[in-house]
């Protein structure tokens, strides 16, 4: 028999951490993450993460509900052994496409996912062995598939996935800059380009904008996140800021706050050496980034 003050205590608290996303979604239009892998995530599905949120919340409450009525009801805890084992495929899946195709882990994802195995572990050994054994398939299967989509990088159009445009007067070169809005490390590369005059930037966030992140852009009338998280997914890049110098010769990927202001100030604010002379000069480091898979907090 199914324990069930268990099973409603952790159903329970796995309802209410999504109303407090919810919560979250609604006074400050996003979920609540401990990193930046969440945003890439919710920019690979297709319903929003306000629907997402409902279907979990419905998912909890469902079990909640079989769990407080399955006492001395063999059909009604057969019933709730199936949706909990169905809770851990779907779930199963998400993490699967996470590792194996986003490249980039959500933790927010991955708590939901830790609350549904642990239902299934106390409903009893041979219920939590049956969840192993489809999670062991499900992953077995993601790892025998291939997911990346022959897509050469530069036939991507990076204009797709450009959100606003700092034009100026006879660029000398143009930029792209995939960053997200709520990274520090990116807010710093943002803040000093107030005073380009040599380069024209594109801004290539990798979710959603819904304000002026700088005075003075141009906003396009439609882009796609998507393009921009392809973009780092193609290049193993799993860190942002990004800034590409896209030219004649191909492109040039500088990582990190500090390497891309200091190539903005060479390249941007005066005239300097060549791009040849810049890749020479070691603009790959890895400091002032912010990863997908960690929380990047405030700049010191």
């Amino acid at each position: 028999m199914t324990s069930r003050k268990p099973v409603l205590i952790l159903s329970i608290f796995g309802a209410s951490g999504i109303v407090l996303q919810i919560i979250s979604l609604s006074l400050r239009g996003e979920t609540f993450c401990l990193n930046q892998g969440c945003k890439v995530v919710e920019q690979l599905t297709t319903i929003s993460p306000g629907v997402f949120n409902t279907i979990g919340l419905s998912f909890f409450l469902i079990v909640a509900t079989l769990a407080f009525f399955s006492k001395g009801r063999d059909s009604v805890e057969w019933v709730l052994k199936c949706v909990l084992l169905a809770g851990l495929s779907a779930d199963a899946v998400f993490v699967g496409y996470q590792v194996f195709v986003a490249k980039v882990l959500c933790s927010y994802c991955l708590t939901v996912f830790g609350i549904i195995l642990l239902l299934n572990l106390v409903t009893g050994p041979r219920q939590f062995s049956l969840g192993l054994l489809v999670i062991l398939a499900e992953l077995t299967a993601f790892s025998l598939l291939r997911f990346d989509l022959g897509v050469p990088l530069s036939e991507i159009s990076l204009d797709h996935g450009t959100y606003a445009i700092r034009a100026c007067s006879n660029p000398s070169r143009s930029l792209y800059l995939i960053f997200s809005k709520d990274c520090p490390h990116c807010k710093k590369v943002i803040n000093t380009l107030r005073g380009c005059s040599q380069c024209e930037f594109h801004f290539n966030p990798v979710e959603k904008i819904d304000k002026m992140i700088l005075p003075g852009l141009l906003p396009e009338s439609s882009y796609d996140p998507k393009v921009n998280i392809l973009t780092l997914k193609l290049l193993g890049i799993n860190s942002i800021p990004v800034l590409i110098d896209k030219n004649d010769k191909g492109m040039l990927f500088i990582r990190g706050d500090r390497n891309i202001i200091s190539y903005i100030e060479k390249y941007c604010f005066a005239p300097y050496p060549t791009i040849e002379e810049g890749l020479r000069q070691g603009f790959e480091t890895k400091d002032g980034v912010c990863s997908l898979d960690e929380e990047c907090g405030g700049l010191q």
